[in-house]
């Protein structure tokens, strides 16, 4: 018998991060299982155009995707295809959620009809409580809200983890669903985004999410210190958590520094942590580090902090890691049987998924992202994404 090799045809996918203060804009080349870089490109822009964590001037970044992007194209002849983005939303509701499903005939095999089943009736149960406890912490209603990304995270069948659940048998089917949100609102901005660079905005990847895939570590507490919020994700046993923000950032440390100094904004960011601001900088970690174990007391609940940390700043992160590191969790309710312990991202993880990562200098949340596409595009043949795809589309509107 002759095997056949198929070549699946290649996909130019422009990764956007925006910035308070930066965006940065990165078209690679997916193809089959490989993933390859184009161009790479940041620009500065004005911290003005956001207030509160809320960009006031999207016609004008989303002119300077647009240009980045077009100048690509007239360079290497290639027409960008899809954009995926991340954005500094103000508020992201993620959650994680574990039901059991009893089939009604255990001795029958599972056929796809009954896949779909399994999924929209597991997903329907989620859903509602995802839309109850985001009204119970914002305020937000159903209508509010836009799912962004829904994926299976396990799936069990009389406790045995299966990949395929088609052609098994057995009675209890054990689905753990993760959902993440945004309000309808960002969204819209995301939109008009994508109609001023006149291209589809087929995906949003928050980095919150995919910054989990550039750890060999299977449990880790991953702070990212943002200009205007801090974020907070939590992995366990590979899986994520739990995601929060802390409004509390770097950009209110720069204001409380120039209360006192007459230095420009590029000139503190760079001495931050230098020792040229230590009083300034205790006053700023005494307030978030309060902030910081609500949000991870609020995640974990009863459950044992990681011992594995990973924080990442525009500034220099030492004196933050020492911070943290002198905090007594139990005294915030955190559980922490292991002495903390401050790790690096996985380099040879990245490089052995992006070929030629050498030529370019990109950032590690870029480098997150084109990560965590590369497996959406690897799964999204599969027939479960593809039947929990069509049963939210069923039950509610989604990207």
């Amino acid at each position: 018998m002759v095997f056949q090799t198929h070549t699946l045809p290649s996909q130019i996918i422009a990764i956007v991060e925006v910035w308070s203060y930066r965006i940065k804009v990165c078209i690679c080349e997916f193809q089959n299982d490989k993933v390859s870089i184009l161009w790479y490109g940041e620009k500065r822009q004005s911290t003005s155009y956001f207030i509160n964590g809320e960009c006031r001037n999207l016609e004008l970044l989303g002119t300077s995707i647009k240009d980045a992007i077009s100048k690509t194209e007239r360079q290497h002849n290639i027409n960008v295809e899809k954009i995926v983005i991340n954005y500094p939303f103000g508020e992201l509701f993620f959650y994680n959620h574990k039901l059991s499903y009893k089939r009604d005939h255990e001795s029958e095999v599972i056929n796809k009809k009954e896949l779909e089943k399994i999924l929209t009736k597991t997903e329907k149960i989620v859903l509602q409580k995802c839309f109850k406890n985001i009204e119970k912490k914002s305020g937000f209603i159903e209508t509010d809200m836009r799912l962004i990304i829904s994926s299976i995270l396990n799936l069990k069948i009389d406790k045995i983890p299966y990949q395929r659940i088609v052609g098994q048998s057995w009675r209890d089917v054990v689905v753990s669903l993760l959902n993440m949100f945004i309000p309808i609102d960002k969204s819209n901005n995301i939109k008009y985004i994508g109609d001023i660079i006149g291209k589809n905005i087929t995906k949003i990847i928050p980095t919150e999410f995919s910054l989990r895939t550039i750890f060999k570590q299977k449990d880790i507490v991953i702070i990212n210190i943002w200009a205007i919020y801090t974020s907070v994700t939590i992995k366990n046993e590979w899986k994520i958590i739990g995601i929060s923000k802390v409004p509390i950032w770097i950009n209110d440390l720069v204001t409380m520094i120039e209360w006192n100094h007459t230095h420009t904004r590029s000139r503190i960011l760079r001495d931050i942590g230098t020792g040229t601001y230590t009083q300034k900088e205790q006053d700023f970690l005494d307030i978030w580090k309060q902030g910081l174990m609500v949000w991870i007391s609020e995640i974990l609940k009863e459950e044992v902090c990681p011992k594995n940390f990973y924080v990442l700043s525009d500034t220099e992160t030492e004196f933050i890691e020492k911070s943290i590191s002198l905090i007594d969790f139990p005294s915030h309710g955190v559980k922490l049987v292991k002495k903390r312990n401050f790790v690096d991202i996985n380099e040879k993880h990245i490089a052995s998924n992006i070929e030629n990562l050498d030529d370019f200098e990109i950032s590690i949340e870029i480098a997150a992202m084109i990560l965590e596409l590369k497996n959406i595009i690897k799964k999204e043949k599969s027939l479960l994404v593809k039947t929990l795809k069509k049963a939210v589309l069923e039950l509610w509107y989604s990207d």
